[in-house]
């Protein structure tokens, strides 16, 4: 195969840099909507316990496009290694199913606006999951194919390996948990789809942390992996009866401040261009130095 070309490096380069940059944008997106939604109700007014009880105001449209396509970037961004790769794809999996199956609405009545009966919401999860299920499956047998040929020409880290078995056995758990009682997963799967979404991120960003070569980006990175959990147990303590969406808005805000100084410190680059072979962190992603483009 011949080597890319200038045009073509560069091509790559905002691409990768696009993507990276809209899913900042899709967050804004998301908080802005929600702002609008709160600054409509006026203050003194009731508000909604959790960012993700937005899903039954005028912001429902927002929060479901938004999370899902922020859930499909982060499946399709390649990460600096085998082991953020994986984590990327579980978080973004996930972060649809929060999209697809809301919150249940509880007791609150404000701001309400079009909501759906119980039978509605069962039956539009029901769809939509399913169909998210058949083209992850397909999404499997892809990946499972390429993984055979890279297998075939390159190493494969064994901590790839055993990250996507363990992500997969958890995967088709929910699945069989869906196909077999579906209201214990209507009722579940949007908590703990949510909790596993922060949880994955908060592992990238601690796998940065130990992963990143320069000393400036490690502190940052080792910062941000000490503070997303202490401004969650902080927003806890102090959030009162909204302590939900105090600690959900400080988990999404954090994400995007960390994507954002990621996508500063990789720009010119796929992925980090210096990670070192053989880590535990698993393989550096190959491309990373030979789509460099020179961004003076």
């Amino acid at each position: 195969m011949e080597p890319l070309g200038g045009d073509r490096l560069d091509s790559i380069r905002k691409t990768y840099l696009g993507l990276r940059v809209v899913m900042v944008l899709l967050v804004v997106l998301l908080f802005v909507s929600v702002a609008i939604q709160v600054w409509l109700i006026g203050p003194g007014d009731c508000y909604r316990t959790s960012f993700s009880s937005y899903y039954y105001t005028p912001v429902r449209p927002v929060f479901v496009a938004a999370l899902s396509a922020v859930g499909f970037c982060l499946v399709l961004y390649r990460g600096n290694t085998d082991l953020e790769n994986v984590l990327l794809n579980f978080s973004g999996f996930l972060a649809v199913i929060v999209a697809f199956v809301p919150t249940q609405p509880g007791d609150e009545v404000c701001d309400l606006s079009n909501l759906p009966s119980t039978d509605e919401i069962f039956s539009a999860s029901t769809n939509n999951v399913s169909a998210l299920l058949v083209v992850a499956a397909l999404a499997v047998v892809v990946n499972a194919v390429v993984f055979v040929r890279a297998r075939l020409r390159e190493r494969v880290s064994t901590v790839s390996v055993v990250a996507s078995i363990v992500t997969a056995l958890a995967l088709v758990g929910g699945a069989l948990i869906f196909l077999t009682s579906r209201e214990r997963f209507q009722s579940a799967a949007h908590p703990t789809a949510a909790i596993s979404l922060f949880v994955g991120i908060f592992l990238v960003v601690v796998l940065n942390a130990a992963s990143s070569r320069g000393p400036g980006y490690a502190r940052i990175y080792g910062g941000a992996a000490v503070g997303m959990p202490v401004a969650a147990v902080i927003a806890f303590l102090a959030g009162g009866e909204h302590w939900v969406f105090w600690v959900e808005f400080v988990l999404i805000s954090s994400f995007a401040v960390f994507w954002a100084i990621q996508t500063y410190e990789l720009r010119g680059y796929v992925a980090r261009p210096d990670q070192p072979e053989g880590t535990w962190l698993g393989r550096p992603h190959p491309e990373g130095r030979a789509v460099a483009v020179s961004t003076s």
